[in-house]
């Protein structure tokens, strides 16, 4: 049987542009989710944060949970229909937005499009990933991503500042429009790479259950975040409840980092792995305090300050010359740095009790 690798066709360049307009106008809304809340919360002032950022937390569950789950049948399945009732799906969700009249009916406007553009990445991604000349068709699409985060923010808020919400997703409608053209221009023949299809699917359900477990787990975070659950922690702003979302993203990815560096107990040991994926996710909920850089300060005249600086200048220097060397050691001091935090949480709780104590003695 041929490898893989001997099978792959190259990208042509119509499939090319056709599949990163398709991503790029389906993920529009998504790129920019933080100024479609502001309009959301403008329009419906009635509204707690927590309620408007529900709508964040499903669409994003549900972008999540359509990729991973189609990403599984995406070789099985003609890849021109998802992309049609996908784009579908993107279309009426931000249609139905524009004309929401209430925050419910906008949380189920947002899941309908997630739905879509969930499909869509998954399948974009797992279609580039085939080709031959995949990398540089990713690295076209990081750049689209690049000026379309340019682009959409600057735009936006001058929508927003005239239209509000309706002319934010006004906006994100019209953009996804344009999904169908770029369809018109990707031309697939699903049949020639049967062999890859049978050879690619993977079927590993500990794998499946260990992601969707982390990322309804990241969502719950997000969920608890936009109600507050945490604002006892405003009175020690240097410490988080829990592991941060983008903390927690970096270490799911050491074991693919690393496989980089020529360890391969990741591949070796499939459910030792998503059990580390599974207790990860768990930090991002549990109430273990960890530490928080949000609110530190440099003053380049304090030599302590500017040590600081020239330590982070030598880290960025590493992250060049050893990027995966790099991020194991941080990870490593991540994960170590949080029974320290625990720690100093303990210290700070019990200083503040005896203070309160002698307080009420006085």
């Amino acid at each position: 049987m041929s490898s893989p690798v001997g099978l792959q066709q190259k990208i042509p360049l119509n499939n090319q542009i056709g599949l990163i307009g398709l991503l790029l106008c389906a993920f529009s809304s998504p790129l920019i989710m933080p100024l479609n809340i502001i309009a959301i919360s403008e329009k419906f002032i009635e509204a707690t944060n927590g309620q408007v950022g529900l709508i964040a937390t499903f669409e994003t569950l549900f972008i999540s949970i359509s990729s991973i789950i189609l990403s599984r049948f995406v070789n099985k399945i003609n890849r021109k229909k998802i992309f049609f009732i996908a784009s579908l799906f993107v279309m009426s969700g931000n249609f139905l937005t524009i004309f929401a009249p209430e925050l419910n009916f906008v949380i189920i406007s947002r899941m309908i499009a997630g739905l879509g553009s969930g499909a869509i990445v998954a399948t974009v991604v797992a279609t580039i990933a085939r080709g031959s000349n995949g990398q540089m068709t990713f690295a076209l699409l990081n750049s689209g991503v690049g000026v379309m985060g340019i682009m959409l923010p600057f735009l936006l808020p001058i929508i927003i500042a005239s239209n509000g919400m309706e002319g934010a997703y006004s906006l994100h409608f019209l953009i996804s429009l344009f999904t169908f053209f770029f369809l018109y221009l990707i031309t697939l023949d699903d049949s020639k790479n049967d062999e890859i299809n049978s050879m690619e699917s993977y079927k590993g359900a500990s794998g499946w259950i260990a992601i969707l477990t982390f990322i309804v787990l990241s969502c719950l975070r997000l969920a608890r975040f936009n109600v507050d659950v945490d604002s006892k922690n405003k009175k020690y702003p240097n410490f988080f409840t829990g592991v941060p979302t983008p903390a927690g993203a970096g270490l799911v990815l050491l074991p693919l980092i690393h496989s980089f560096l020529g360890f391969t107990w990741a591949f070796e040991t499939p459910n030792l792995t998503s059990a580390y994926v599974i207790l990860i996710g768990l930090f991002l909920v549990s109430k273990v305090p960890t530490f928080s850089g949000k609110h530190i300060r440099f003053q380049i005249k304090k030599f302590r300050d500017l040590k600081i600086i020239l330590s982070l200048a030598i880290l960025i220097i590493c992250l060049i010359n050893s990027p995966w060397i790099s991020l194991s050691l941080i990870g490593l001091i991540y994960i170590l740095s949080i029974p320290l935090a625990i720690k100093a949480w303990s210290d700070i709780n019990d200083i503040d009790k005896n203070s309160s104590d002698s307080s009420l003695e006085i």
